[in-house]
This record gives C-alpha cells, sequence and structure tokens, in this order.
C-alpha cells in the first residue's frame, strides 16, 4: 500500500490478492482495496475520506489513489465500518448510504488516563524547556497545514498576548506546509516550535500550560482534544465535525480562517474564569469516559457478529 502510494503506476503491474474462497475480508483502510476482489460480504473500515474532501491536505497523487479504491467500494457496496459519526456522515454525503451496513466504532483512550489524571506537578522544568516561560499555551501533534498550525500562529501573533507574558510552544513532527509555519515561527515573539519531544517532557508541557490549541482542518476521531482534558486542559478546537463530537461539544471552538477570531478566542482561554474552565474540562471527561478500550472491543466483537465473550476466551482483549 505504501508503496503504491509513492508510485501510484505500480498499482498497474500487481494481480489482484488471492483470496480465501467463499470467506470475507476485513481491510483497515480503503486502499488495501485497490488490489482485491472486493465483495459486498466484505467490510473495510473508514477513519476520515480527507484525501477526496480536503485533497490540498495531501497531495494530487494520494488523491487519484484513494479515488480509485472509494470508486471501487462505490461499486461493490461492501459493508462499512467508521471511526466516529462525523466521518461517516462525510462518507454518506460524497458516496451515500446504500451500504449493507454502515456501524461507527469510535477509538479509544488510554486506560491509564481514565483511571486518574496523572500528577506532575513536582517535576522539574526539562532542560530543552528552558526558554519557555510560566504561562502558555501548547499544541502537540503533526507540524503543517492539516492541523491548522499556520493559523493558530497567526492568530497568537495578531492576539499580541506575548507582551502579557504568554507564549505558544508547539512540538510535533514536521508534516506537509511545515516550511510555512517554521518561517512564521521564527518571525513571531513568544513562539517556541519543536519537533520531537520525549515522553518525560510531554507531562509537564501538559500540567504548566494554560490550554491546549488544535485548530484542526480535518479529523477521523481527533484524540488529542480528549486527552489533553485528563490532563486539566481546556482545548481550543476548530468547528471540526470529529473534534466537536468527541469534545461533547464542551471545548471552545473557533474558525480558523479568521485570524481575528483566533486572536480573539486565545485570548478568551487565557483569561476564562476558573470557574468556567473547570465545568467544560469537567464534562469533556466525563463525556470522553465512554471512549474505553472495552467498549471499543465490545463494537468491534457486534460489528463482525461475534460474541463479546470470545475475545476473552481467546485472549484478544489486551490493550497494548
Amino acid at each position: 500500500m505504501l508503496a503504491e502510494l509513492s508510485k501510484p503506476s505500480l498499482g498497474k503491474c500487481l494481480g489482484s490478492w488471492n483470496r480465501i474462497a467463499g470467506a470475507s475480508y476485513l481491510h483497515m483502510d480503503p486502499l488495501y482495496c485497490r488490489n482485491d476482489a472486493l465483495t459486498s460480504r466484505d467490510r473495510v473500515l473508514c477513519h476520515d475520506i480527507g484525501p477526496i474532501s480536503h485533497p490540498e491536505l495531501y497531495g494530487a497523487d494520494c488523491r487519484d489513489v484513494y479515488s480509485s479504491a472509494y470508486r471501487r467500494i462505490q461499486d461493490t457496496r461492501p459493508q462499512m465500518t467508521f471511526v466516529s459519526q462525523a466521518s461517516k456522515s462525510a462518507f454518506t454525503k460524497y458516496f451515500g448510504d446504500d451500504y449493507p451496513s454502515m456501524d461507527v466504532v469510535p477509538l479509544y483512550l488510554r486506560e491509564s488516563l481514565l483511571e486518574s489524571i496523572p500528577d506532575a506537578k513536582h517535576l522539574s522544568k526539562p532542560p530543552m524547556m528552558a526558554h519557555v516561560g510560566s504561562s502558555f499555551f501548547i499544541s502537540i501533534g503533526e507540524v503543517g497545514t492539516r492541523k491548522g498550525l499556520l493559523q493558530s500562529v497567526q492568530g497568537y501573533a495578531r492576539s499580541e498576548l506575548h507582551k502579557e507574558g504568554v507564549e505558544y510552544v508547539i512540538c510535533g513532527p514536521s508534516g506537509a506546509g511545515y516550511e510555512a509555519v517554521a518561517a512564521i515561527a521564527k518571525k513571531t515573539p513568544g513562539l517556541h516550535l519543536f519537533g520531537y519531544i520525549t515522553d518525560e517532557v510531554m507531562p509537564w508541557l501538559y500540567h504548566n500550560a494554560l490550554g491546549f490549541v488544535l485548530l484542526s482542518r480535518l479529523e477521523g476521531f481527533g484524540l488529542p482534544a480528549i486527552e489533553a482534558p485528563f490532563f486539566g486542559l481546556l482545548p481550543l478546537i476548530s468547528h471540526d465535525p470529529a473534534l466537536v463530537e468527541v469534545t461533547g461539544g464542551h471545548a471552545l471552538r473557533c474558525e480558523p480562517s479568521s485570524v481575528d477570531e483566533v486572536a480573539q478566542s486565545l485570548r478568551a482561554l487565557a483569561s476564562l474564569d476558573p470557574i468556567e474552565r473547570n465545568e467544560r474540562i469537567k464534562l469533556i471527561c466525563e463525556h470522553a469516559r465512554s471512549y474505553t478500550f472495552e467498549n471499543f472491543m465490545m463494537g468491534w466483537a457486534k460489528v463482525l457478529g461475534l460474541e463479546a465473550k470470545h475475545f476473552f476466551d481467546h485472549g484478544v482483549y489486551q490493550q497494548n
């Protein structure tokens, strides 16, 4: 699959996969359908339809390869599974709803977060964060166009919060559009851009930040937006349907395309009344507690037509 993405012409040289006669197959991504004699008895997992709905975030090659996969899905009409109601709605908008089944099985939070909120207040400031002040926002994840970080940085610059001692820390691997984010970051006072950070640094960031910023343009599920509240951080998100869904509508929201609105929302996040902040965080956490690994496994048991005890009896129920 990865080879075909990098060299789309390679697919023309490959035949269909060999299938066991009469068997049904679970495809963990639409791309796996391209070189398979897909049937209506099969099932395809869809995280999002980003290459189709937001091709500018992925590139023409990725769009073309996924388009051929979705054409096969449309022609064959297999069973479908989605990671969120938002991804299901997006799929239906483009490809209709005439399928044998269209189930939603949400992803899950790490059980360690659901058991108790980690306490890292006692941690000393990591050396790599030596130049970061005591008041800051954080964005953690892929640095690029898809996560809306260019708009986040522009809004932060417009807010002039750095003059009040509020800084902005961005950490994560580079993605498409990284160069534009890095270029504006260099010219923005109060902004700190890091690449990879260790597991030792993450807890300190989460426990000392003012809020979590995720103005993503596309999410299939939006896991970071519900992990942050378990560390006591209120997220500021875009109106992306998946982010709104997973946070139960309790996060602060703004329109990333408006620099002024982003700036105003960051100011609101920095100055939010503590009572309202804590109430919003509490509501997001309560909503997110349904995203357990057990519910995830039970959802797949139902989708695959298996008794839930099958996963326990055969030792499948083990969270990695």
